[in-house]
């Protein structure tokens, strides 16, 4: 009978062992898949909907601001509208949030296959035709 005890409790704690294993491989695939790419340092979230012309000011001042930040660079293919997806120390979402408009994040594909992005917030205070670039949060990682 003691053996048949010892060997439940092996048992139950090898099951422990790979229930932890399994559940650590599990978090570790999540953070993995969950971190936002990058690209020039901001985190790419969603794809923002533009529908009806509603990000032309981004666009046009993303245009503008790559034209200071790279003169010469390679012309301009395309300019995706997204969320900036920062986070902090534990993971959690940070909110960006000001005066205006939404922040979000401009990126410019070339046709040398360059990438290059900004964040911009169009709508500062009362002007909602002035735009610029936003820092990102001190926090995020």
């Amino acid at each position: 009978m003691d053996r048949l005890a010892l060997t439940a409790r092996q048992s139950r704690r090898a099951r422990v062992v790979r229930g932890s294993l399994v559940l650590t491989a599990l978090t570790a695939l999540v953070v993995a898949c969950g971190s936002a790419p990058r690209v020039d340092g901001i985190p790419i979230g969603e794809r923002v909907d533009c529908g009806g012309g509603t990000c032309d000011a981004e666009i046009a001042f993303a245009r503008s601001w790559l034209d200071a930040a790279a003169p010469g660079h390679a012309p301009v293919r395309q300019v995706e509208i997204h969320a900036a997806d920062y986070r902090n120390a534990n993971g959690e979402h940070i909110l960006l949030a000001r005066s205006g408009g939404p922040t979000v994040a401009a990126v410019l594909r070339l046709e040398d296959g360059t990438i290059r992005a900004v964040l911009v917030g169009c709508g500062i205070g009362i002007d909602p035709d002035t735009c610029m670039v936003i820092e990102p949060p001190a926090d995020a990682r």
